[in-house]
Order: C-alpha cells, then sequence, then structure tokens
C-alpha cells in the first residue's frame, strides 16, 4: 500500500507499490469510488489496474469521514470502507509479490488522515463458501461425454476432478480458482461431429437341392411339351398341302 502526502512529483512515484485510493468526481453524482493503482521502482505510475463499484457518499459530507481499510491475506488485497464487513475492491495479486510499501498518498484533493496505522495479524485460514463451485459442478455433471471431442471433454473432466479433489479447508481464493477453470472448461466444450452409418444390405441366397424325382417331372414336362409341339406343327404341314391340293383340282 503506498499513500503520499502533498504533491507528488514523478521521482516519487517510482517505487514497488500498489496505491488504493478513494475518489470522488461531483459529475457521477453522489459517489465515491476506491481505485486501485500500480506503481514501478523504474517507470513510476504504470496505471490503474481495478475499481470497486459506486459508493453512496455520507449525507453529512461536510463532517462526515470516509473510512479506509485495507487488508493484505496472502497474495489477496481488501479494501473496506465506511466500516463496513463486504470489503468494496479485491485484487489477487501475483504469487509471491513482497515489493509492498506502506506509506500517505494525497493527490489534487483537500484531505487529511488520521488514525493511520499498519497492524500485522496472523490470520487463521477459514474455509471458503464453496456453493456456487457446487453449482458449476451440478451443470459440469451433466454433459455426456459421447457428446463432444475427446480433447475438450477431457479439459471438463480434469476440471472436474481437480474440483473434487479441494480439501475441505479450502480457502475461499482456492475454490474460486477451481471454479473458473470449471467454468472455462464447460465454455470450451466442442460437440463432436457424428457420422450416421451407412445402411447394411443384407443379401440372401437360397440353394435348393433338386431330387430326382422333381428333376424327373421336370424332364417329362419338356418331352409332353415337345411332342404336343411336333403334332401342333405337324397339321398345320398336312393342312398346308391338302389346301394346295383341293386347289390343283
Amino acid at each position: 500500500m503506498y499513500f503520499s502526502v502533498g504533491a507528488v512529483g514523478y521521482a516519487a512515484d517510482k517505487i514497488d507499490a500498489y496505491n488504493v485510493q478513494v475518489e470522488y468526481n461531483p459529475s457521477v453524482g453522489a459517489y465515491y469510488y476506491v481505485h486501485l493503482y500500480e506503481f514501478s521502482a523504474e517507470t513510476g505510475f504504470v496505471g490503474r489496474i481495478a475499481q470497486s463499484a459506486a459508493i453512496p457518499l455520507p449525507v453529512e459530507r461536510s463532517t462526515s469521514m470516509i473510512n479506509l481499510r485495507v487488508v493484505v491475506k496472502g497474495d489477496i488485497m481488501f479494501a473496506f470502507t465506511g466500516g463496513n464487513d463486504d470489503y468494496a475492491l479485491m485484487y489477487e495479486m501475483p504469487k509471491g509479490y513482497d515489493g509492498g510499501n506502506v506509506g500517505l498518498r494525497s493527490q489534487n484533493v483537500l484531505s487529511r488522515f488520521d488514525n493511520f496505522y499498519v497492524k500485522t495479524t496472523d490470520f487463521v485460514d477459514v474455509p471458503g463458501n464453496r456453493a456456487e463451485l457446487d453449482k458449476a459442478l451440478a451443470v459440469a455433471n451433466k454433459f455426456a461425454e459421447s457428446a463432444y471431442t475427446k480433447e475438450s471433454y477431457a479439459a471438463l473432466a480434469a476440471a472436474i476432478s481437480a474440483a473434487n479433489g479441494l480439501s475441505s479447508t479450502a480457502t475461499q481464493s482456492e475454490i474460486d480458482s477451481v471454479k473458473r477453470a470449471v467454468d472455462t472448461a464447460i465454455n470450451g466444450l466442442v460437440e463432436a461431429t457424428v457420422t450416421p452409418p451407412e445402411p447394411e444390405i443384407k443379401v440372401e441366397y437360397v440353394t435348393k437341392t433338386v431330387t430326382e424325382k422333381e428333376n424327373g417331372m421336370t424332364i417329362g414336362f419338356y418331352v409332353v411339351l415337345g411332342l404336343l409341339i411336333a403334332v401342333v406343327a405337324t397339321g398345320a404341314v398336312m393342312l398346308v398341302m391338302n389346301k394346295k391340293k383341293a386347289k390343283n383340282r
């Protein structure tokens, strides 16, 4: 946390720190914001990296004060205002960040500081709330593996496994991180392309064994048919010849 009093110069801002700052802009109405800025020892001011939602100003602005309380727990920074138990701003710092400094900063505003102190406390990690994670898992478990590509479903399965493997004493930061992984895996699911199977054409061959009796009947049928054809043909020839004889007479 870095705060400086007075007219801050560029050189004074060359410090590795985060700046938690209360800001009020009359053009947006009766609200103020908590902003978080980053500073670097090499380049000075880096930029704004986080902002709270709009917070109503105290009714008696001329006599009221805005209390700002900043808590750093592990790698998470929380900013509280007005004595509220709910934080106005939360920011997850890089793992192992140790470049913080503590000071006061007031620039381009009429303000004063009182009761400024730094307190170091050994926090006891309290298990986080798993409600939102459980909701995400309930959704994730509804997706059928066969409906999605192998790669995209494998990512979801890994995220679900990590969530189920969380310790019962997992912190809120750990729970939130796993939930984000589950949400990301769900959004990354890719539907598998299903090719319908080609219809099977089944051909059946029927083989029949002709018995000697059936074979004889077939041969006899063709013999009788042949004789009938011969008789008809002979009759037709004789009829033609008789007609010729009658004509010659």
